[in-house]
């Protein structure tokens, strides 16, 4: 068992049923990404890595017992929304609205959390409201990326701003990639 108390297997995937339709779209339940960290898309450089953005950056959940519609893509758009169960901790939602546009090398997201049983790396652990714009923007092998965040504990009433900025420049076989994201929390208990 790992730190989240999460087992070291399958605990630390998403794991799901759902039914999917090309043009009704995704429905799914389980245990999975909350749509807001998924928004995130590809932004987070070293995802899975010691850079990884959720050792700075709130909203990097994965929630349990959730129900989830994942739209059709509409003009490259694509709306998500899901809400946990009653049996659930607390009983949150996650919606996002994403625009990948590969054509142009534009990505762009707005995402939010509400009332959800999440974890940060600066603000306590429990129900939180997160909110988040991404945008990355590809153009011949450089890509650029920034994600704004912020962060509500909502017993605790702290509140935390965050950023990243990444860039990576990809030559032959090789990537380079820099990155840098910070957080900043207000602990006034109101």
């Amino acid at each position: 068992v790992n730190a989240d108390g999460e087992g070291t297997d399958l605990g630390q995937r998403n794991r799901f049923l759902g039914l999917k339709h090309q043009a009704l779209g995704t429905v799914k339940m389980g245990h999975y990404d909350s749509y807001t960290k998924l928004a995130q898309g590809k932004v987070d450089l070293f995802n899975d890595y010691f850079g990884d953005m959720k050792y700075t950056i709130a909203g990097e959940n994965r929630l349990k017992n959730v129900l989830g519609y994942e739209s059709p893509k509409f003009a490259n758009t694509q709306i998500s929304v899901m809400a946990q169960t009653q049996d659930a901790a607390s009983n949150g939602t996650s919606l996002s609205v994403v625009h990948d546009n590969k054509d142009i090398g534009l990505y762009l997201a707005l995402a939010m959390d509400n009332n959800v049983d999440g974890k940060g790396a600066t603000i306590t652990a429990g129900d939180l409201d997160v909110m988040r714009l991404v945008v990355s923007y590809t153009v011949a092998d450089l890509t650029l990326n920034a994600l704004y965040n912020t962060a509500e504990n909502e017993v605790s009433k702290q509140e935390e701003t965050a950023y990243l900025i990444g860039a990576a420049y990809k030559m032959a076989d090789v990537s380079l990639k820099a990155q840098y994201a910070m957080a900043e929390i207000d602990k006034t208990v109101v």
